[in-house]
């Protein structure tokens, strides 16, 4: 079975869709917190699309709740990458992507700055 995931144009359209005010994505309240995944990938693939020659795809094996956000075909080359909007960096996806197959792989995350 194929499996997709569906993104805006651009992540401004994507905030105004939601309908979260400024001060929620700015403030990080419980609502920003469930919704913040979903914004930080749909910041990464706006980013991976300012790439020239490069194919951006999504991947999920048959029977298994594995995934990887973006599978980046560039320069005769093939990089996974996971997002995460948290500080937790583990993924079980990106490891069995990984082992299938002798590739490296690339995490990014989005995580908060600390105050001074």
């Amino acid at each position: 079975m194929d499996s997709f995931k569906l993104y805006t144009l651009d992540i401004g359209l994507h905030g105004a869709i939601s309908g979260l005010d400024a001060a929620t994505l700015v403030q990080g309240n419980e609502i920003f917190m469930q919704y913040k995944g979903a914004l930080t990938e749909q910041f990464v693939l706006q980013e991976l699309r300012c790439i020239e020659n490069t194919e951006i795809h999504y991947w999920t094996p048959d029977e298994s709740r594995a995934e990887i956000d973006f599978v980046v075909q560039h320069n005769g080359g093939v990089i996974p990458i996971e997002v995460k909007a948290e500080k937790h960096l583990k993924s079980k996806s990106i490891g069995i992507y990984v082992k299938q197959r002798t590739l490296s792989a690339l995490r990014l995350r989005l995580t908060k700055k600390a105050r001074r």
